[in-house]
């Protein structure tokens, strides 16, 4: 399930992403296509 939490610190964050990647782990997506979106995602924060 995905995570709605308030997520207000850094540890919050990794935590709740930690388990969002595990979930989908879990469901079958390739590690590939996962750090290709997380990729993704951080190439929009910089």
């Amino acid at each position: 399930m995905i995570t709605n939490r308030d997520i207000q610190t850094v540890d919050l964050f990794d935590q709740a992403l930690g388990e969002v990647i595990e979930s989908a782990q879990d469901s079958g997506v390739p590690d590939a296509a996962l750090a290709e979106a997380l990729r993704s995602h951080a190439d929009k924060l910089e």
